[in-house]
């Protein structure tokens, strides 16, 4: 039951961090005009992907841990 705990004292601060990050990059990147070129879009891509994965992982597989 230790090495749970310890599981998800680790993947839970990431993964909260990862999607509050991401899911901020995404925004920031479709509200400036600035990224509205071929690295601005691969930017939001690459963000909205970690963000839909971090986000996915915070709230099924941290759960999943603690049962």
């Amino acid at each position: 039951m230790e090495s749970y705990n310890q599981t998800l004292f680790a993947l839970l601060p990431i993964s909260l961090i990862g999607s509050i990050l991401n899911w901020s990059i995404f925004w920031a990147v479709h509200k400036l005009q600035s990224f509205n070129h071929s690295f601005g879009f691969l930017s939001a891509n690459q963000a909205i992907a970690d963000a839909m994965h971090s986000t996915m992982f915070l709230l099924y597989f941290c759960p999943m841990v603690l049962l």
